[in-house]
C-alpha cells in the first residue's frame, strides 16, 4: 500500500482511491467518463508530486473498469484563439489528471481540437471515430457517449457542475441562448473547420451549473457519492441524466440559466480566424 495524500481525517492510501470506486459503483467492464479536479483531497504523502499523484487516480480508474473504457476529457478551448491543435502535443486544459492519462501507454487521444478525448480501452475506436466536424453533434463524442447506453459519468474532486453532456442535449433541443460558430484552423497539420454552437454573450446567457443544476440532480437523485480524502467523487447514469435534462429543457429551454434570456436579433459572424 502507498500513502497517496494526508487529510484532517488521516491518511488516504492507494486503495482507498479504488476502495471508493468501487463503492460509488463502477464496476469490471464499465465505460466510464471523467471529469476531475485533484487538489482538493489532500496533502501529498508518499508521492512526491502532482504526476505521481495523478498516475495514482489513473491506475486506480483503469484497474476498477478492468476489460471496460476510461474516456477523459482533454479539451483544447485555446483552438479557438490559436487555430493550432496537435493530438501529441497540445496540453489538455481539462486539468493534470487528464493530461498525465493521455501520456500513458495504451491511451490514444482524439483529433477534435476542441474538445478531444483521450481515450483507454476495448471502445477505444468507437469513440475515437466520433465525427470532428462539430462540438455536440449526434455523431460527435458527446452524441456517441449517450448512444453508447450505459456510460457512467465520473467526478473526481469536482461536483455535477463539471458536466459537459449538458452542451450536447442544448445543441439536440436548439436552445435559444446559443448560436453555430465555425472555428477554422489546423487539427494535426491537417485544415480543418469546426461548427461550435456557441453561448451568447452579449446577453448574459451563462449556465447555472452549481447552484440550478446541481439542486436539479440532488432533487432526483441523479448522483452517487461517497467520501474521499478531504472532498469526494461522485457517479451518475449518463442516460438517466440525458433524460431528465431532456424532459426539463423542452419544457423551458432556459431552465438552467442563472438569469433571464432575452432573445436579442444580432448578425453572429459565422466564422471565427
Amino acid at each position: 500500500m502507498k500513502k497517496i495524500f494526508m487529510t484532517s481525517q488521516g491518511p488516504v492510501y492507494d486503495v482507498d482511491i479504488l476502495s471508493a470506486l468501487r463503492n460509488i459503483g463502477i464496476t469490471a467492464g464499465d465505460t466510464i467518463f471523467v471529469h476531475s479536479r485533484l487538489y482538493v483531497f489532500g496533502q501529498l504523502a508518499d508521492v512526491k508530486t502532482k504526476e505521481e499523484l495523478a498516475d495514482a487516480f489513473v491506475d486506480a480508474l483503469i484497474q476498477s473498469v478492468g476489460n471496460g473504457t476510461v474516456v477523459m476529457p482533454t479539451f483544447t478551448f485555446s483552438f479557438c484563439k490559436t487555430g493550432i491543435y496537435d493530438s501529441e502535443k497540445t496540453v489538455s486544459e481539462a486539468g493534470l489528471l487528464s493530461e498525465v492519462f493521455r501520456k500513458r501507454q495504451g491511451v490514444i487521444r482524439s483529433s477534435h481540437p476542441i474538445y478531444s478525448v483521450a481515450i483507454w480501452g476495448k471502445n477505444k475506436d468507437y469513440f475515437l471515430d466520433a465525427d470532428t466536424t462539430t462540438c455536440f453533434g449526434d455523431d460527435g463524442i458527446f452524441g456517441r457517449v449517450h448512444k453508447k447506453g450505459d456510460v457512467k459519468i465520473l467526478f473526481i474532486g469536482i461536483g455535477a457542475d463539471g458536466l459537459s453532456q449538458i452542451h450536447y442535449v442544448e445543441e439536440l433541443l436548439k436552445v435559444p441562448y446559443r448560436y453555430m460558430k465555425r472555428f477554422l484552423g489546423k487539427s494535426n497539420g491537417n485544415s480543418v473547420e469546426v461548427d461550435f454552437y456557441v453561448r451568447d454573450l452579449e446577453n448574459e446567457a451563462e449556465l447555472d451549473m452549481k447552484g440550478k443544476f446541481v439542486s436539479f440532480c440532488e432533487e432526483r437523485k441523479l448522483l452517487k457519492t461517497v467520501p474521499l480524502g478531504n472532498h469526494f467523487i461522485s457517479c451518475m447514469q449518463e442516460s438517466l441524466v440525458h433524460k431528465q435534462m431532456v424532459d426539463a429543457m423542452r419544457k423551458n429551454p432556459c431552465v438552467f440559466l442563472k438569469n433571464e434570456y432575452k432573445s436579442i436579433v444580432r448578425n453572429h459572424p459565422i466564422n471565427a480566424r
